[in-house]
Protein backbone atom coordinates (compact mmCIF):
# COMPACT_ATOMS: atom_id res chain seq x y z
CA UNK A 1 0.00 0.00 0.00
CA UNK A 2 2.90 2.07 1.16
CA UNK A 3 4.40 1.93 -2.69
CA UNK A 4 1.13 2.85 -4.34
CA UNK A 5 0.87 5.86 -2.02
CA UNK A 6 4.76 6.91 -3.10
CA UNK A 7 3.71 5.94 -6.84
CA UNK A 8 0.51 8.25 -6.39
CA UNK A 9 2.89 11.04 -4.57
CA UNK A 10 5.39 10.82 -7.42
CA UNK A 11 2.80 11.31 -10.46
CA UNK A 12 1.01 13.99 -9.10
CA UNK A 13 4.34 15.95 -8.27
CA UNK A 14 5.95 14.90 -11.67
CA UNK A 15 2.45 16.52 -13.60
CA UNK A 16 2.51 20.38 -11.03
CA UNK A 17 6.10 20.62 -11.43
CA UNK A 18 6.08 20.82 -15.81
CA UNK A 19 2.71 22.99 -15.49
CA UNK A 20 3.24 26.02 -17.60
CA UNK A 21 0.91 27.44 -14.91
CA UNK A 22 2.99 26.95 -12.07
CA UNK A 23 6.13 28.14 -13.41
CA UNK A 24 5.03 30.69 -15.38
CA UNK A 25 2.26 33.22 -15.59
CA UNK A 26 -1.51 33.37 -17.07
CA UNK A 27 -0.40 37.18 -17.98
CA UNK A 28 2.72 38.76 -19.80
CA UNK A 29 3.99 42.18 -19.94
CA UNK A 30 3.34 43.42 -23.38
CA UNK A 31 5.12 47.38 -24.45
CA UNK A 32 3.20 49.25 -27.04
CA UNK A 33 4.01 52.42 -28.62
CA UNK A 34 2.09 54.32 -31.53
CA UNK A 35 3.99 56.36 -34.50
CA UNK A 36 2.53 57.24 -37.50
CA UNK A 37 2.82 55.52 -40.52
CA UNK A 38 6.93 55.76 -42.39
CA UNK A 39 8.08 57.79 -39.25
CA UNK A 40 9.58 56.85 -35.70
CA UNK A 41 8.14 59.80 -33.91
CA UNK A 42 6.21 58.59 -31.05
CA UNK A 43 2.28 59.43 -30.91
CA UNK A 44 0.70 59.40 -27.94
CA UNK A 45 -2.77 57.28 -28.21
CA UNK A 46 -5.22 55.88 -26.23
CA UNK A 47 -5.21 51.96 -26.94
CA UNK A 48 -8.02 49.09 -26.40
CA UNK A 49 -6.52 45.61 -26.15
CA UNK A 50 -8.68 42.73 -26.11
CA UNK A 51 -9.02 38.79 -26.59
CA UNK A 52 -11.10 36.67 -25.09
CA UNK A 53 -9.85 36.90 -21.31
CA UNK A 54 -10.47 40.74 -21.30
CA UNK A 55 -10.12 44.46 -21.98
CA UNK A 56 -7.13 46.49 -21.03
CA UNK A 57 -7.27 50.67 -22.14
CA UNK A 58 -4.12 52.26 -22.18
CA UNK A 59 -2.95 55.49 -23.18
CA UNK A 60 0.62 55.17 -25.05
CA UNK A 61 3.76 54.71 -24.82
CA UNK A 62 3.08 52.34 -22.42
CA UNK A 63 3.70 48.59 -20.77
CA UNK A 64 0.40 46.47 -19.74
CA UNK A 65 0.01 43.27 -18.57
CA UNK A 66 -2.15 41.02 -20.85
CA UNK A 67 -4.11 38.37 -19.55
CA UNK A 68 -2.61 35.20 -22.36
CA UNK A 69 -5.18 33.50 -24.83
CA UNK A 70 -5.11 31.07 -27.04
CA UNK A 71 -6.87 33.54 -29.47
CA UNK A 72 -5.96 36.69 -31.23
CA UNK A 73 -5.16 39.93 -29.04
CA UNK A 74 -7.15 42.78 -31.25
CA UNK A 75 -5.23 46.83 -30.77
CA UNK A 76 -7.18 49.80 -31.83
CA UNK A 77 -5.86 53.18 -31.18
CA UNK A 78 -7.20 56.38 -31.52
CA UNK A 79 -5.34 59.88 -31.43
CA UNK A 80 -6.36 63.06 -31.91
CA UNK A 81 -3.19 62.61 -35.31
CA UNK A 82 -5.00 59.55 -36.64
CA UNK A 83 -6.10 55.76 -35.89
CA UNK A 84 -4.85 52.18 -36.36
CA UNK A 85 -5.17 48.84 -35.00
CA UNK A 86 -3.34 45.66 -35.52
CA UNK A 87 -4.29 41.84 -34.69
CA UNK A 88 -1.98 39.96 -32.61
CA UNK A 89 -1.59 36.37 -32.99
CA UNK A 90 -0.69 34.09 -30.02
CA UNK A 91 1.99 31.49 -29.70
CA UNK A 92 3.23 28.69 -28.12
CA UNK A 93 4.76 29.12 -24.71
CA UNK A 94 7.40 26.51 -24.38
CA UNK A 95 7.44 25.97 -20.66
CA UNK A 96 4.13 23.74 -21.41
CA UNK A 97 6.85 21.51 -23.55
CA UNK A 98 7.96 20.31 -20.22
CA UNK A 99 4.46 18.89 -19.40
CA UNK A 100 5.01 16.57 -22.44
CA UNK A 101 7.87 15.48 -21.16
CA UNK A 102 7.22 14.78 -17.86
CA UNK A 103 4.04 13.07 -18.97
CA UNK A 104 1.90 15.38 -17.49
CA UNK A 105 -0.97 15.68 -19.59
CA UNK A 106 -3.09 17.00 -16.82
CA UNK A 107 -1.35 20.34 -16.38
CA UNK A 108 -1.10 20.62 -20.27
CA UNK A 109 -5.02 20.54 -20.19
CA UNK A 110 -4.55 22.94 -17.13
CA UNK A 111 -2.29 25.12 -19.52
CA UNK A 112 -4.54 24.73 -22.36
CA UNK A 113 -6.99 25.95 -20.64
CA UNK A 114 -5.97 28.97 -18.67
CA UNK A 115 -4.09 30.59 -21.46
CA UNK A 116 -0.73 29.93 -19.75
CA UNK A 117 0.45 27.60 -22.99
CA UNK A 118 0.31 30.76 -25.37
CA UNK A 119 1.99 34.14 -25.41
CA UNK A 120 1.95 37.48 -27.72
CA UNK A 121 5.24 39.57 -28.84
CA UNK A 122 6.71 41.38 -25.86
CA UNK A 123 7.00 44.73 -27.81
CA UNK A 124 4.51 45.87 -30.35
CA UNK A 125 4.69 49.37 -32.54
CA UNK A 126 1.57 50.15 -34.08
CA UNK A 127 1.65 52.51 -36.81
CA UNK A 128 -1.05 54.94 -37.23
CA UNK A 129 -3.02 56.08 -40.23
CA UNK A 130 -2.53 60.06 -39.47
CA UNK A 131 -4.23 62.90 -40.72
CA UNK A 132 -2.09 64.84 -43.30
Amino acid sequence: MRCLYLLTLAIITTNVVGCATMAGDTDQPVSLITTCEHSTVVVHAQCTLENARGITMVMTPAAVNIQRSAGDLRIQCESTSGSGNAVLHASGNWSTAGNLILGGLVGVGVDLASGASFQYPKEVTLELQCHR
